[in-house]
């Protein structure tokens, strides 16, 4: 274990404390380790990461779903926010779909022609 402190760097020192935080204090670990508590707070964060992203995952697929691939990253993100209630940034939506393979359809565009009769109603000296 001392090898893989001295070669492992900041990464295995927070997972020596999160095992040992039931028997020491976090704050006496970090300063034995000689890592910062807010760096070892944030390595908790980030553990917590994927559990959230694959919630945002489920609910991107249901909605590519519920609008039968038509919607893009933009779209997706607006609905995200209408019916759950969940402001997630265009950039990480993207990346998802990226990640899932998911793409909106481009559906094409249909031109109305329409004639337009122009009367041209000659007054005095036009």
């Amino acid at each position: 274990m001392v090898s893989e402190l001295e070669s492992g760097g900041v990464a295995v020192k927070h997972q020596i404390v999160e095992a040992l935080q039931t028997t020491y204090s976090v704050e006496e670990l970090c300063r034995f380790l000689q890592i910062s508590r807010s760096g070892y707070y944030k390595y908790v964060q980030r553990q917590q990461q994927p559990k959230q992203d694959e919630e945002l995952q489920d609910q991107i697929r249901q909605i590519y779903e519920q609008r039968k691939g038509t919607f893009g990253y933009r779209r997706i993100q607006a609905e995200l926010q209408r019916q759950f209630n969940r402001i997630v940034n265009h950039k990480k939506v993207l990346r998802i779909m990226r990640e899932k393979g998911l793409k909106a359809k481009i559906r094409r565009k249909r031109h109305i022609h329409s004639r337009k009769v122009l009367f041209i109603e000659l007054v005095g000296g036009f």
